[in-house]
């Protein structure tokens, strides 16, 4: 059933105290009547409840948990009667239905769990919160439309920004502080957001406990990281029990509980020793996918791949540890297969190198090239897995995705039970914070670049005109030299267009017939940065998504984009057949931002939006073919998805003086229908218990939201050992 639209009204007056005794009584008067003419309240609409006394004492008490439910009593400091807000709920904008009347305390703070949707807002400038007559600053409410304008309280508003110049206001600031002095002289929402937030919070461990004991380990090699990394693994066994329940026993608790990189490592599987490889937990990321890569006869490989080669490190079966460094280090040609671990942390690390250009040297390649499948190369592969916290990390292109995540339902059944994390509860939360996914960067000195030189150097061999020409020389690289001498596309063109955007984000969540192993998947964003990113950001099928503060910036994607498809690329897949549902080259060139399906659902608050051709949809089109999907096991609302803006800013129109017009009202919306694959916000809910939001996030103002998330986003050698501390205080 379709969720009706609340609209609220706030009246009354602050100085009731300043009142006749006969006003006093038509104001409470006036509210009874309200409150009684309501004969018909919404099963989805929160009560809330607020008491007071006139006392010359004074007691404050405000409480609230990750589900987003509050309490809050206050009353007066003064011998007058207490100040009073009145909230008025109706149906929607006509006003013709009152749904409930609220009476609170002054200074009583509102939950979205009882004021839904949309943001206050008074003639071009945003709430912020009231002024009481004691000169203390209350928050009142942080959503809702104020449509009532009649309360005598003083209320604080900043201005919105018009034009897209001053919501992207942005001067990078150079710390000068460092560790606790940085973190304290940070404003409180940012510090806030530094303690681990959203489906996280209060889950993940306390790893200060651990300096300068023998469970701390710093390392600044590969060998150093593997056999670390060997001693944090625990041994455990798992009971699936007739009840649903699994029991669990530690044998053996893992010796290493924090893992400090102190120095830049690459983790490619050449630099690995003899030693390191016995220890079982790295696997040739490339021959593990085709043994033909490393035989030299599938793709042509790049000298990156050649000198270092690829590495997959496996952290299994642990729990309560930290991986982090102090300045920000950087790991390359690896990454992350986290399985069956509870309570992990990966924080202020950079990860990049993992690309290399997909081609042939033959027409008829035995895999469809530019389709970006041919290696499955990501930084992270998380599956079976409790709480998941990865902080303040730095993200360069990948071939394949950045951070995807598999069966997050590890007590489904009994055959699935002894994957299950030690210690967890049968939640599977990720939560991704003040990350910097920037895909390539085209510094002539970066490795992309390089690479994409090295492909141009010898596609130049097959140029005429070529000072290096060699007439009977075989280019290695076909699908360039297609791109080049048929579409006309020039290096710039390509290295903008096609090397440096990345691919594919995060895919989250397992294929049919795995529909019910997703829900048990929740999945925060918060105060990251996106650049130049594709597709799936993210991709999720039946687990949750909560995205706030954060920027998706695709602007110099999608102007080199709209270029190539100008010039035909697109149809390199028909040029090129190799059968009727198959082609030996292709060159989509996607623009896709949030995907969702098999009854997931997406929640964006207080983002920004840049350069994506589809907002929103549902593209697992493919499982209308499948049996599984025919023999109608799903239902609609299954297969379906939902979602809910609010806050969030996007437009493909770049000039950056314009007046922004794009608000959460003019969002492109996915078609409304009831399609067996629709993405729908008449399938949204919160995917809790209780129906209720599942966490009260700290928002940064809009007028400063680029400058907090750009200043937070990515490695920080600034805020150094605070990175031990799960709160922030």
């Amino acid at each position: 059933m379709k969720k009706k639209i609340l609209f609220l009204s706030l009246i009354g007056t602050m100085l009731l105290a300043s009142c006749t005794s006969k006003e006093k009584e038509d104001v409470k008067e006036t509210t009874t009547s309200e409150v009684s003419s309501t004969t018909s309240q919404d099963t989805n609409t929160s009560t809330s409840t607020s008491t007071s006394t006139s006392t010359s004492t004074s007691t404050s008490t405000s409480t609230s948990t990750q589900t987003g439910t509050s309490t809050s009593t206050m009353t007066s400091t003064s011998d007058d009667v207490t100040e009073k807000v009145y909230v008025k709920i109706y149906e929607d904008s006509s006003f013709n239905k009152l749904l409930k009347s609220v009476e609170y305390n002054k200074g009583t703070k509102i939950y979205s769990a009882d004021l839904e949707n949309l943001i206050i807002e008074k003639d071009g400038y945003e709430f912020e919160k009231w002024v009481g007559s004691d000169g203390n600053e209350y928050t009142i409410g942080t959503r809702g439309k104020m449509l009532n304008e009649d309360l005598e309280i003083s209320p604080i508003y900043t201005e919105i920004p018009t034009t897209l110049r001053e919501l992207l206001n942005y001067t990078p600031t150079i710390p000068t502080l460092s560790g606790k002095d940085y973190v304290d002289s940070l404003d409180d929402d940012v510090k806030a957001n530094l303690s681990t937030p959203g489906f996280v919070n209060g889950k993940i461990s306390d790893f200060s406990k651990y300096e300068n004991t023998s469970a701390y380990v710093k390392v600044s090699n590969l060998d150093q990281l593997v056999n670390a990394l060997v001693n944090a693994k625990e041994t455990y066994t798992t009971t699936y029990n007739d009840d649903g329940t699994i029991t669990q026993d530690l044998t053996k608790e893992g010796s290493v509980k924090v893992i400090e990189i102190t120095a830049d490592i690459d983790l490619g599987y050449k630099h690995l020793t003899s030693t390191a490889k016995a220890a079982g937990i790295v696997d040739d990321f490339c021959n593990k996918q085709n043994s033909n890569i490393n035989k030299g006869t599938w793709a042509t490989m790049s000298s990156m791949w050649k000198e270092h080669g690829i590495s997959q490190i496996k952290i299994e079966g642990t729990s309560n540890l930290l991986i982090y460094s102090k300045n920000g280090a950087k790991l390359t040609h690896g990454g992350f297969k986290i399985g069956s671990c509870n309570d992990i942390a990966i924080r202020n690390l950079e990860f990049d190198e993992l690309w290399q250009w997909e081609d042939a040297n033959t027409l008829t390649p035995s895999f469809t090239v530019g389709d970006c499948d041919s290696f499955s190369w990501a930084y992270m592969k998380i599956s079976n897995c409790g709480n998941v916290w990865i902080d303040h990390c730095k993200f360069g292109k990948a071939f394949d995705g950045i951070i995807d995540i598999s069966s997050p339902n590890y007590t489904a059944n009994k055959s699935v039970a002894d994957r299950a994390p030690y210690g967890a509860n049968g939640e599977c939360n990720i939560q991704i914070s003040n990350c910097d996914f920037h895909s390539g960067d085209e510094d002539p000195n970066g490795y992309i670049y390089k690479m994409m030189e090295e492909v141009e150097a010898d596609y130049q061999k097959t140029v005429s005109t070529s000072s290096t020409y060699d007439e009977d020389y075989t280019c290695q690289y076909q699908y360039y030299k297609i791109l080049r001498d048929q579409y006309n596309l020039t290096f710039d063109e390509i290295l903008h267009g096609i090397a440096l955007p990345h691919k594919k984000a995060f895919l989250c969540g397992d294929r049919e017939p795995y529909y019910e192993i997703n829900k048990t998947l929740n999945l925060g964003i918060s105060g990251c940065v996106f650049k130049n990113i594709e597709d799936r950001i993210p991709k999720v099928r039946g687990g949750f998504c909560y995205m706030y503060n954060s920027i998706i910036d695709n602007r110099d994607y999608y102007t080199y984009r709209q270029i190539l498809i100008d010039k035909g690329v697109k149809g390199i897949a028909a040029a090129y057949p190799k059968d009727s549902k198959n082609s030996y080259f292709k060159c989509a060139m996607v623009s896709q931002c949030f995907v969702f399906g098999l009854d997931a659902d997406f929640y964006s608050n207080n983002n920004i939006i840049l350069g994506v051709s589809e907002l929103i949809k549902n593209n697992d089109s493919d499982l209308a073919t499948s049996p599984f999907y025919e023999n109608s096991v799903l239902t609609n609302e299954q297969t379906c998805a939902g979602y809910k803006y609010e806050n969030t800013y996007f437009t493909n129109d770049f000039d950056l003086d314009k007046e922004l017009t794009t608000k959460e009202e003019g969002l492109p919306l996915a078609p409304d229908n009831d399609a067996r694959l629709a993405v729908n916000p008449k399938y949204f809910s919160w995917h809790t218990d209780d129906g209720l939001e599942p966490f009260e996030p700290v928002l940064y103002k809009r007028t400063e939201l680029a400058q907090k998330v750009y200043d937070n986003a990515g490695v920080s050698a600034a805020i150094g050992d605070r990175f031990l501390f799960t709160v922030q205080e």
